[in-house]
């Protein structure tokens, strides 16, 4: 059973700062051998903002994104948000229509994409009619374009004073981030500081993350788990973070041995993939290594065989259930109740009926606890969850 309590009120732009404060010369992400210190990625992330403001973006303002797994992804995130503007991640796949939808739908006034993509928005430029500036990230210039101005992401930014940076609460957005789109139009999904940090908190408890653990994720920047769970979650330790482009079975192994990594994050086939591949020498080099694999699903079996044939020492089954990002969360029906000012909660098993009930009765979540967790104003009180049958 998880007792809930309120939040601490943290902010991502807050998680960024105090530990560039604390450890700036301390590594904190690896993009396969490129190495970035906190005070790297809070330094550039300001001259980001400056430039960002310079193109008129305020707080409230949407920045849409079409980035790689890349070091400016994570610095573009920071600095949008640290002008209490809101960051946008778009899939690298989308083009046409699914593309342009998520951008107006956004109200998006500047994009920053790889040069690749570039086109791709200047394309659909005749449906985009708040965006007045596009970022393109290396290669050659981006033709000119008669409504958006195209613009190297690398010579917009610019030193600043950073007094000028507005305050930013925990219920103040930092996110949209859109859904797939499989039943209808994407929507996006309104993602606060608070709610964010929360994810990141509950990710560290899950996994039982350390300052001196490397973190490897393939996942794609424009996810939650990989900024939230990886990147924040990594921040908030100060240990490191290594993110790889995309996923590489055959790569796999070499950046974990190469990053040193001892958590990693996996999802859908890639850790069944890795347990029926054969056998390298870099797999057998890196026996013992892993420290943490959060991955889902999960099975028991293919949990064994990571054991027996790698080495991992826990395994996570991560997994969104509605507000509430749990770790190994037991798949069955159990109480809710008030203590102390906060929520005790056991998950539910599908079986059972969705009624909020009184304290001691089965139920589900109180509709005002989810509110208060997706404002980031509730957390767990609590490192490990406490199982009482």
């Amino acid at each position: 059973m998880t007792t809930w309590q309120a939040g601490t009120g943290e902010t991502v732009t807050g998680i960024l700062a105090k530990a560039a404060e604390t450890h700036p010369d301390r590594i904190f992400l690896d993009f396969t051998g490129d190495v970035f210190t906190y005070g790297d990625v809070a330094r550039q992330s300001d001259r980001l903002a400056h430039g960002l403001a310079a193109l008129g973006i305020k707080q409230g303002d949407t920045v849409a994104s079409i980035l790689d797994n890349n070091i400016d992804a994570v610095v573009a995130w920071f600095a949008i948000n640290k002008l209490g503007a809101i960051s946008v991640p778009v899939n690298t796949a989308y083009k046409g229509e699914f593309l342009r939808h998520q951008i107006a739908d956004s109200g998006a006034r500047v994009v920053l994409a790889e040069n690749d993509y570039a086109a791709r928005v200047l394309a659909e430029a005749h449906g985009l009619p708040d965006v007045r500036a596009l970022l393109y990230r290396g290669g050659n210039p981006v033709a000119a374009h008669a409504a958006i101005t195209a613009l190297p992401l690398a010579g917009v930014m610019r030193d600043g004073d950073n007094t000028q940076f507005p305050h930013i609460g925990a219920g103040d957005l930092c996110m949209l981030i859109y859904t797939s789109g499989t039943t209808g139009p994407s929507k996006g999904c309104m993602i606060s500081h608070g709610y964010t940090c929360n994810i990141a908190r509950q990710a560290i408890r899950g996994v039982g993350l350390l300052p001196t653990d490397i973190y490897w994720t393939a996942l794609p920047l424009f996810h939650m788990n990989a900024t939230a769970t990886g990147v924040l979650s990594t921040a908030m330790v100060g240990a490191r973070g290594a993110i790889y482009p995309r996923f590489s079975l055959s790569g796999f192994w070499p950046d974990i041995e190469r990053s040193g990594a001892t958590v990693v994050s996996l999802l859908g086939s890639m850790h069944p993939l890795i347990a029926e591949a054969p056998d390298t020498e870099a797999s057998k080099r890196c026996f013992g290594q892993l420290r943490v694999v959060a991955a889902a699903p999960f099975p028991k079996a293919l949990q064994e065989k990571w054991r027996t044939r790698f080495g991992a020492k826990i395994m996570g089954a991560a997994g969104y259930h509605d507000d509430i990002r749990p770790f190994n969360v037991p798949n069955r029906s159990g109480l809710v109740r008030s203590h102390r000012g906060g929520i005790r909660c056991r998950h539910r098993g599908r079986q059972r009926q969705s009624a909020a009930r009184r304290p001691g009765r089965r139920g589900s979540v109180p509709p005002q606890a989810a509110i208060r967790n997706v404002l980031g104003l509730l957390e767990p009180a609590s490192r490990h969850a406490e199982n009482h049958e």
